[in-house]
């Protein structure tokens, strides 16, 4: 299976994007308002319940969106909504991978961080194999991340330097424009509009590379249901099927 190199996952993430930031960053603008909204509105617990409900579909479609975007395809905000199209499915997956890493996680930090990272890529398996299972999608996660974990993680790393760096400078300027331009402005409220709009950049730069990263892993693949290797998050003691 031929291997890109993380520079070359980068170069295509940032080519995927020219052109489309100002749509990726409605469409996360929108995923974030759909997320936070409701909380001002509901109890604690209802809040809670419909996190729930919500998670699994709005990072579905949020997944679609982009990997449709890396494909050349240009993704539709109407993406954002396909998770409840299929609901069921998309739903009892994010819960048996919720599951899953929790209980992982229950026995060390190590084994949850390796669960994480085994179901990265259950969205994108069940946006092109929409017939699996929910237990097989997280199959089929883990088995096409076998020997990819580490490179999504060192992927996932230098996306946090580059963006610790642009942050750094964005809100640097926005400190000193507050200090010297506006210094009536309220600090809570610049900073909080200040980490909306860098959330705009930073979630649409992070999904694109993870998107591209599942292509390219996927480009040399058997297809859907071929063992690559050993799997060393076994999870046969947990699993039950949808």
């Amino acid at each position: 299976m031929k291997q890109y190199s993380l520079s070359h996952i980068l170069s295509q993430t940032r080519s995927s994007l020219q052109g489309r930031w100002g749509q990726s960053a409605l469409a996360t603008a929108i995923y974030l308002m759909l997320i936070s909204l409701h909380d001002s509105l509901l109890t604690p617990g209802m809040s809670l319940l419909l996190d729930w409900i919500l998670a699994g579909p709005l990072l579905f479609g949020l997944s679609l969106f982009f990997l449709r975007g890396m494909r050349g395809t240009h993704g539709k905000m109407s993406d954002l909504f396909a998770g409840f199209t299929r609901f069921h499915r998309v739903f009892f997956t994010y819960l048996l991978m919720t599951m899953y890493t929790l209980l992982w996680s229950l026995l060390l930090i190590v084994p949850g961080l390796i669960a994480v990272y085994a179901y990265s890529m259950a969205y994108f398996v069940l946006i092109d194999a929409p017939h699996l299972s929910p237990s097989e999608v997280l199959r089929e996660s883990r088995r096409i991340m076998v020997g990819q974990k580490f490179r999504l993680f060192l992927l996932q790393f230098r996306v946090i330097v580059r963006a610790a760096l642009l942050g750094g400078v964005w809100f640097t300027l926005l400190f000193l424009a507050r200090y010297y331009v506006a210094p009536q402005v309220p600090q809570e409220g610049l900073f909080l509009s200040g980490g909306f709009l860098f959330l705009l950049w930073l979630i649409p730069y992070s999904m694109s590379a993870t998107a591209c990263f599942y292509t390219t892993i996927m480009e040399g693949a058997d297809g859907y249901g071929q063992s690559h290797g050993e799997d060393p998050l076994d999870e046969s003691v947990l699993e039950y099927t949808l």
